[in-house]
């Protein structure tokens, strides 16, 4: 009897194990923004956002993880990163290679410094997009780097960086892009899309862009304000407005202006879309559209004109502002 009560217990026992809930894995860490940047990043754990300058630091280490953004293109961002060059800054090159940032191929490079009488470790990842370019610079206290853990702690936070896929990241506003106009892109002063993943020719393309600018003075006439643009815009020449209505969007009023114009490039005729809003002191958001009238079939872009002023309508009003 005392047997197979004992068996039973076991029994009820191990079922009891088998139906607990497994442990889950932990979720890898997720990459954060840079504050001000378009960049993401992994940083390490222990290191805090810094106030001094553009990323993480770890008062702990005596390590820092900086990212600087520069409105260059890659080719002449890394050319600045020769032996030759960190050596004119007191900077020694032990290694460099090729190295993959996200969807971006870049290089990752090893130096050191000597400073204050004082050496430092660093790790350069150096990437780019278009006519942009990044630097994560990681810098350690030599004695630092030498602890265990922590050279592969820093090189793995480096090349975690990358550019996010969200084109409005790090800029103060947002727009929803939806077909025709569904590829997007990041420029240094704004952002654009066109109806074609590769644009080649801008006046045989539909085209829209977004900014915040700042003027001379306040805005306070935002009609006047937009005819006074679009005469000087350098893509345009001969513009003939054919409407004008006020607007408010994202609690901005504003005024929207529509009319046809000539490539300054061709000569051919063109649809010519802008949005003013006047923001907080000299402050603006332009949002500008452009289409050409001659449209070749098969180009991606349909509808008569009024559907296409339609369009640029539409996509204007999806227009958020953000905080960052």
């Amino acid at each position: 009897m005392r047997v197979r009560m004992l068996w039973c217990l076991l029994l009820l026992a191990g079922v009891a194990v088998l139906a607990q809930d497994p442990e889950k894995p932990a979720e890898p860490p997720k990459p954060v923004q840079v504050p001000g940047t378009f960049v993401e990043i992994i940083p390490p754990e222990g290191f805090e956002r810094a106030t001094s300058f553009t990323g993480f630091m770890s008062r702990t280490l005596n390590a820092s993880i900086m990212v600087t953004v520069l409105a260059e293109p890659y080719a002449k961002t890394i050319a600045n990163y020769t032996k030759e060059k960190l050596a004119a800054r007191n900077e020694t090159l032990f290694n460099a290679g090729p190295a993959t940032f996200g969807a971006a191929t870049g290089q990752l490079l090893v130096a050191t410094l000597k400073a204050n009488n004082a050496s430092y470790a660093k790790i350069y990842g150096i990437f780019g997009e278009g006519g942009q370019s990044v630097v994560v610079t990681a810098i350690v206290a030599e004695a630092s780097a030498k602890e265990p853990g922590v050279w592969d702690t820093l090189t793995g936070a480096v090349l975690s960086a990358r550019i996010s896929a969200d084109v409005f990241l790090g800029k103060p506003y947002a727009v929803k892009f939806a077909p025709p106009l569904a590829y997007p892109r990041r420029l240094d002063d704004g952002v654009m899309a066109t109806n074609v993943e590769k644009p080649v020719d801008l006046t045989k393309l539909l085209y829209f862009f977004i900014a915040k600018r700042a003027h001379t003075a306040r805005v306070t006439d935002a009609e006047a304000f937009g005819r006074e643009l679009l005469e000087k815009m350098p893509q345009v020449k001969g513009v003939q407005i054919t409407g004008v209505k006020r607007v408010r969007l994202n609690g901005l009023a504003g005024c929207e202006l529509t009319g046809i114009a000539s490539y300054a490039t061709t000569g051919k005729p063109c649809l010519v879309y802008l949005t003013i809003l006047p923001a907080e002191l000299t402050r603006y958001f332009i949002l500008q559209g452009f289409a050409p009238v001659e449209r070749e079939p098969g180009g991606g872009i349909e509808g008569d004109d009024a559907a296409i002023f339609n369009a640029f309508s539409a996509l204007a009003g999806t227009f958020r502002r953000k905080n960052s």
